[in-house]
């Protein structure tokens, strides 16, 4: 990373055009640096420190039941589309979705909208820690397809397809432990 000058401080003068100017640029050249370095950005300290205030938020909504996509968004934006962090998070709102199975059609639309979200995204994912999340996307996908009426022929043949392959498909941890237990660095202390 480039060294980044942001002005100095001064006790005077702090909302003058040409400071704010200054230390606008400054704050840009940083987010650009951030989001040049791979390494920082999937970093789960550094995210937590961006991120922390709006996943506790997004937790708090969660526990009332208000589904949050807000913080996915914005992860989302910073990050790429198959970061840790981005699909991690994308997972948790699956997961979430898949334990509290919504009863109106809307909430419904939106929990298989984003299943299936998360299993394209991770169709070229390689990261071994990522990938242990996948069968239960799948079967966490199948259970909200047949909640909502959607078929689920596609989704039970690449499971049965993993199945011939070799893979256990019956994969006793649920989506939300693997994840939640991912995450949990982030969310201590609250």
């Amino acid at each position: 990373m480039s060294s980044i000058d942001f002005p100095k401080k001064s006790i005077t003068g702090n909302f003058s055009p040409e400071t704010i100017s200054s230390r606008s640029a400054g704050f840009e050249n940083f987010l650009s640096s951030v989001a040049a370095d791979k390494q920082l950005k999937d970093c789960l300290a550094f995210t937590s420190f961006l991120q922390r205030r709006e996943m506790l938020e997004s937790l708090r909504l969660i526990q009332d039941e208000q589904y949050d996509q807000n913080s996915f968004r914005l992860m989302n934006k910073m990050q790429t589309d198959r970061s840790p962090i981005v699909l991690r998070y994308l997972c948790l709102l699956v997961a979430l979705y898949h334990t509290h199975i919504c009863g109106t059609s809307v909430e419904l639309g939106r929990a298989v909208a984003t299943a299936a979200l998360a299993v394209r995204r991770y169709q070229y994912v390689c990261d071994p820690d990522l990938l242990r999340y996948y069968v239960p996307l799948l079967r966490a996908t199948l259970d909200l397809c047949q909640a909502s009426g959607n078929d689920t022929n596609h989704i039970v043949a690449h499971l049965d397809d993993l199945k011939r392959k070799g893979v256990n498909v019956e994969s006793p941890a649920s989506l939300f432990q693997l994840v939640l237990h991912d995450l949990y660095p982030m969310l201590e202390g609250n």
